[in-house]
């Protein structure tokens, strides 16, 4: 939802900061009628999120029992990696680095 509303970081807020800049410079008298909008949508899209949020459940609606299995091997996965990086994939890295920088490849 924040990302739709446009707050920073996400991508829509560069836009919006933007548009928001140019008016000031070009049209400063229409700022504030920009800016009403901006809050305006704000409130309609939180509006929304609230009852999603925190809301009551519908009748017969209950828990989803969710296999944490995934999850798990995951953060192992990612534990691992963090301690012992293999050497294959270091050496694949590095070369990635390299392309990315300009250095070409060895």
């Amino acid at each position: 939802m924040a990302a739709i509303a446009g707050f920073p970081p996400f991508g829509l807020f560069t836009s919006e900061f933007l548009i928001l800049s140019a008016t000031i410079h070009q049209w400063p008298w229409f700022t504030m009628v920009l800016l009403g909008g901006l809050g305006v949508a704000f409130a309609g899209l939180f509006q929304q999120l609230q009852p999603m949020v925190y809301g009551t459940p519908p009748e017969g609606q209950g828990r989803v029992a969710a296999n944490m299995l995934p999850v798990y091997l995951h953060l192992l996965l990612v534990l691992w990696l963090g301690l012992a990086l293999p050497g294959q994939l270091t050496r694949w890295l590095d070369s990635v680095t390299r392309l990315i920088s300009g250095g070409g490849m060895l």
